[in-house]
């Protein structure tokens, strides 16, 4: 058998082999491996930052068809449906603006599309209490307005007297 024979015969013995032996190496190399892949990020940041950005300017559709399917199990296709569905408007608010995908974090049920301010209400207030968003409700509603004025001294400018 030629020698070429012989190294295709045993090309995937020794890449198993080789394989086999870098993750030891790793394994005990751990730290300086870390410590010289940290060196080179920080010699290189701004180089590492072009290099990312552009690559994040070419594949923004990508990235995005990536994460929908990745985050919330959507294809493009039925993230256009949502938005149709919902005339390109926040399901809330109503607002025209750029839409972020609502959904439920415990199952990833998607509920619809919503601008930062609504999403980010309903994310801080439904996770562990949606008896919370009825709560803020009824003080929006039954609050009466004050006005206060805050100031060091005992008039402010508007002539009302500190009590």
């Amino acid at each position: 058998m030629s020698s070429k024979a012989w190294r295709d015969a045993h090309k995937e013995e020794q890449k198993a082999c080789g394989r086999a032996y870098m993750k030891v190496y790793r394994e005990a190399n751990k730290e300086k491996i870390q410590a010289r892949q940290k060196a080179y990020r920080d010699e290189h940041k701004e180089k590492n930052k072009a290099s990312q950005k552009a690559y994040r300017d070419a594949n923004k559709e990508g990235r995005k068809t990536y994460n929908l399917k990745r985050r919330y199990n959507l294809t493009p296709a039925d993230y256009d449906t949502l938005l149709l569905n919902q005339g390109g408007l926040c399901k809330i608010c109503g607002r025209e603006c750029k839409l972020h995908t609502d959904h439920e974090h415990s199952i990833g049920y998607v509920r619809g599309l919503l601008c930062r301010s609504c999403n980010i209400m309903t994310g801080r207030s439904t996770p562990n209490n949606p008896e919370m968003l009825w709560q803020a409700i009824t003080y929006l509603l039954e609050s009466e307005w004050k006005q206060f004025c805050i100031t060091s001294s005992t008039q402010c400018d508007r002539g009302c007297n500190e009590q």
